[in-house]
């Protein structure tokens, strides 16, 4: 109850994006026949067809040392399941109208039971086809379960900033009431920038890889999003910038809005009056 309660309150102070559905993504934006294609290729590779896999790349990046590399996407592949590809990643590009780029990533289980993640880049030119990118990295069990969102286990710094997650848009909104209740001049820019926070710290959940961008504000100084159900969450939070700026500007704002002297605020007996 209590992972379900903290989780219930992340998800209502911080904004989301919704996890797109992969396979039907895929399907809407690409062709049968596309897919078909890439995943020729890697039917190809796991059978030890390196030649006729190197007959479907682009010209142009058909050389020895790519064929090695091809072999050992192979090997990789030799006991994956592919008839149970699960798509975790689709990129479309289209380069004008007759260029058109398309990258694949799958998960899939061995043989042994083990887990795979594979990925096919294709390239349309004129309505000819190839490969241009083709990979298989082994990982620990299936992507659902590896980034899944918990908090068991984690290190102490995970706990710092979820927590920062959730009391930094608090704050923002107490400070918005503040502003709201203070009689100063442009009252709603004002509020406009109270919202805004900066740098943003942004943290990987399921690696903890953390880093900040200096040049970045975030409206109510958290979010998290996920780019898929295979994904991780990323947590991103902020120092409230804004708010911060309008409390150390209060009084005089204050002052400013009442056209009076620091002596004048006192004998009126505002806040910070004798």
């Amino acid at each position: 109850m209590r992972l379900t309660c903290t989780r219930l309150l992340l998800l209502c102070l911080v904004p989301a994006c919704q996890a797109p559905d992969l396979d039907t993504f895929a399907k809407e934006h690409t062709t049968r026949e596309e897919r078909a294609f890439g995943q020729r290729d890697l039917e190809l590779l796991s059978t030890a067809q390196v030649d006729s896999a190197v007959g479907l790349l682009a010209t142009d990046l058909r050389s020895d040392t790519v064929v090695r590399a091809l072999q050992q996407v192979g090997a990789l592949l030799r006991e994956a399941r592919l008839d149970s590809l699960h798509v975790i990643g689709v990129n479309v590009n289209n380069v004008g109208n007759d260029v058109h780029e398309l990258n694949l990533s799958y998960e899939v289980t061995t043989t042994r039971g083990r887990w795979l993640t594979t990925n096919v880049a294709t390239r349309s030119v004129h309505g000819r086809v190839s490969v241009i990118g083709v990979s298989a990295h082994p990982i620990p069990g299936p992507l659902e379960e590896i980034n899944t969102f918990t908090l068991r286990g984690k290190p102490l710094v995970h706990y710092v900033i979820l927590v920062f997650a959730a009391l930094v848009p608090l704050f923002i909104l107490g400070v918005e009431v503040v502003c709201l209740r203070t009689s100063v001049r442009r009252r709603w820019a004002w509020m406009l920038l109270i919202l805004l926070g900066g740098p943003v710290t942004v943290l990987n959940w399921t690696t903890g890889e953390m880093h900040t961008n200096e040049f970045t504000v975030l409206l109510l100084g958290a979010g998290w999003f996920r780019a898929s159900v295979y994904g991780p969450v990323i947590l991103q939070v902020a120092f409230p910038i804004g708010a911060a700026i309008f409390l150390a500007r209060r009084y005089q704002l204050i002052l400013q809005a009442r056209h009076t002297t620091k002596a004048g605020y006192t004998k009126l007996n505002l806040p910070g009056g004798s």
